[in-house]
């Protein structure tokens, strides 16, 4: 998402997949482009300073290894309810979620 300012003199860019938002300035694309490009840079150059990660990415999917036994269990399952073994995987990280709380 991105917000401009008066005449795409400013912005606010909301960075895909993290939190924080990195605020620019330029006159033009251009010196936006490379006003954004110099905020991130700051963005991360920060994280190294405290010695801390920068917020990692998520983009909504992982690999998981549950062995074959599990896999065929939970497959089964899916199948069972009439949802693919995506939803079925969803759903107990939301419910082992909400109930360890």
């Amino acid at each position: 998402m991105r917000l401009f300012g008066k005449h795409l003199s400013q912005g606010v860019e909301k960075v895909e997949f993290i939190r924080s938002l990195i605020s620019y300035e330029g006159i033009d694309v251009p010196s936006l482009k490379s006003s954004f490009q110099q905020a991130v840079d700051e963005y991360l150059e920060d994280f190294t300073e405290k010695g801390v990660q920068p917020e990692r990415p998520f983009k909504g999917s992982f690999n998981i290894r549950p062995g074959t036994q599990l896999h065929r269990r939970a497959a089964i399952a899916a199948q069972q309810r009439g949802i693919n073994l995506n939803a079925l995987v969803t759903e107990a990280l939301e419910n082992y979620l909400q109930t360890s709380k």
